[in-house]
């Protein structure tokens, strides 16, 4: 049973009365490239014009489509640093500030009698994926052999620093209360659970004052432990549930609360993913805050707009949390779906020494697997595969545990690539 650790969360630096906004961008960016694959067949030529909602690209596996965020002009084909730091062939779009739609976007006044079918057709037309940090497709979840019974929506957002999911529930609250229910319609759940840290009362109290009148919808907080919104973790605590592989063998489907919020837009207005959500933070950001940011927009871009830095020399670029961001050497990435913040500090460099054999990283890892050990067996792909290294979660855990300062994550990471080559 591994430790749980209460680490400092550094939430409020980001958490602002009022959420501005970065939705005009005179260019976005969109990279081809879904739930990790590249292996994506491009729909468009320089030259183009295109439509909020026009098809840039599918996912060769299954015909994912990878949308437009705007109207305009394809200008080019580049490619640029994704999020994960990987270089990625990214479509350019030049906005004409039209905001023309690929489809007429119509108002649905009661999306639970939208049927199971549609359901599903709409989270695969519309191109709905998990905002959490895994990008996963959304109409795969639903369309599970499974028997569902319960829906639980992650508001747990368990990373320091990253208060993206908070914005939504705090501006968004009614939406997602009439979005969880009219799933329960949908699929025939017959509960369903909201669940975010049991610090934001505020949230407690938004949700409580309407949640009254949708009897099948608990509001559970949870304790502030790391990392409490893993997925397995939060089933057990607000359930009692354990599970072998996936969350559908005991009846259960999660969504994260800002998916729940895009699957809101897609069954009301029939409307893409074109804006999201996501946090702006650091000791070297001006003015960190929550902004709702057109999709494919540059973060340096979005920097600018809201006040800039407060130094531009010798920082560390964070794409997602301090302990599953991946650290980048550029701010010319562009805001993508799985993108929930970006960190900007003031780097300090710490000097990693040999390992201990302390044994803490064990002890801290929420699977229970040896990091330690799979870190000293980098060259032998046998014994990687006996350790069950592709197990991980990169959580970081076993990093931030590291009394010498190894990146032992980043270690288990390369035993990964290994296992999978």
């Amino acid at each position: 049973m591994s430790m749980k650790l209460r680490l400092k969360g550094n939430k409020k630096i980001s958490i602002n009365e009022k959420t501005n906004e970065f939705i005009r961008p005179d260019y976005v960016y969109i990279p081809l490239i879904s739930h990790g694959n590249k292996n994506c067949e491009m729909l468009v030529n320089i030259g183009d014009t295109v439509k909020k909602g026009t098809v840039i690209a599918l996912r060769e596996s299954d015909k994912f489509p990878i949308l437009s965020s705007i109207s305009g002009v394809v200008e080019n084909v580049v490619d640029m640093v994704y999020i994960n730091g990987e270089m990625v062939s990214t479509v350019v779009i030049k906005n004409d500030f039209k905001e023309k739609t690929f489809r007429v976007n119509t108002l649905n006044d009661d999306i639970s009698k939208i049927s199971k079918e549609e359901f599903i057709d709409r989270l695969m037309k519309n191109g709905v994926s998990g905002l959490s940090g895994n990008d996963f497709s959304a109409y795969i979840k639903y369309s599970t052999e499974d028997k569902l019974n319960i829906l639980v929506v992650n508001g747990v957002e368990c990373e320091p620093f990253i208060t993206a999911d908070y914005a939504v529930m705090k501006n968004h609250t009614e939406e997602i209360l009439e979005t969880v229910d009219a799933i329960m319609s949908i699929m025939g759940l017959e509960r369903a659970v909201i669940s975010f840290k049991d610090e934001f009362k505020e949230l407690k109290v938004a949700f409580d004052s309407i949640s009254g009148t949708y009897p099948n919808i608990d509001i559970m907080t949870v304790r502030d432990y790391y990392p409490a919104g893993w997925e397995r973790n939060l089933i057990s605590d607000v359930l009692h549930l354990k599970y072998k592989t996936r969350p559908s063998e005991v009846g259960v489907v999660v969504s994260n609360v800002s998916t729940i919020f895009e699957i809101y837009q897609v069954l009301k207005y029939n409307k893409p993913l074109t804006e999201k959500y996501i946090t702006i933070t650091g000791d070297a950001i001006k003015e960190p805050q929550n902004i709702l940011v057109k999709i494919g927009s540059k973060i340096s871009d979005v920097i600018s707009t809201i006040g800039g830095y407060n130094e531009e020399e010798n920082v560390v670029v964070l794409t997602g949390g301090p302990m599953m961001g991946k650290s980048i050497s550029s701010l010319q990435t562009v805001v993508v779906k799985p993108l929930n913040g970006i960190i900007v500090s003031k780097y300090i460099k710490e000097k990693a020494t040999e390992c201990m054999r302390c044994g803490k990283c064990v002890e801290a890892c929420p699977v229970n697997l040896s990091p330690v050990s799979i870190a000293k067996s980098l060259k032998n792909k046998k014994e990687l595969k006996k350790l069950k290294c592709d197990k991980c979660i990169h959580c970081g855990l076993c990093s931030y545990v590291c009394p010498a300062k190894i990146d032992v994550r980043e270690k288990v990471e390369a035993g990964i690539s290994e296992v999978l080559k």
